[in-house]
């Protein structure tokens, strides 16, 4: 997919039926524009952030705050290690992007998707191993 003049290059996990398909997608570049294009894309009313480590590298993982009260729960991936108490575990679709030094939201580099890829595939296997475990 062909970047777009001023916009920011994200992530995200997206659940497309029984599927979760990660895609590459394009938001604003405009901060007023850019919190419109993520609610679309989580398919949410409030969003939450929380700070990730993929390979030695900090992204931004943005889903939906209000994942708990939605019905049918639809887990998407987990957040850390599957034991017990060892991870945080997130519903509904998800977007990751970098932020800078001010803690303003800018988009990935080609070199950031494998990472992150390589983080949404940990999370999900991760996920089914929480599972097994009967931790969820």
């Amino acid at each position: 997919m062909e970047k777009e003049k001023n916009t920011l290059t994200v992530c995200t996990l997206e659940h497309t039926g029984p599927m979760l398909i990660p895609f590459v997608r394009h938001i604003s570049a405009d901060p007023k524009k850019r919190l419109a294009d993520m609610y679309k894309i989580l398919k949410c009313r409030l969003v939450d952030v929380m700070e990730i480590e993929a390979d030695g590298h900090v992204y931004d993982l943005w889903f939906d705050e209000e994942y708990l009260m939605k019905n049918p729960l639809r887990l998407t991936l987990i957040v850390g290690e599957p034991v017990k108490n060892g991870f945080e575990p997130i519903c509904g679709n998800v977007l990751v992007a970098r932020a800078n030094e001010d803690g303003e939201t800018i988009g990935l580099e080609p070199d950031d998707l494998p990472r992150v890829k390589k983080f949404f595939d940990e999370g999900v296997t991760n996920l089914m191993k929480a599972h097994d475990k009967d931790l969820i």
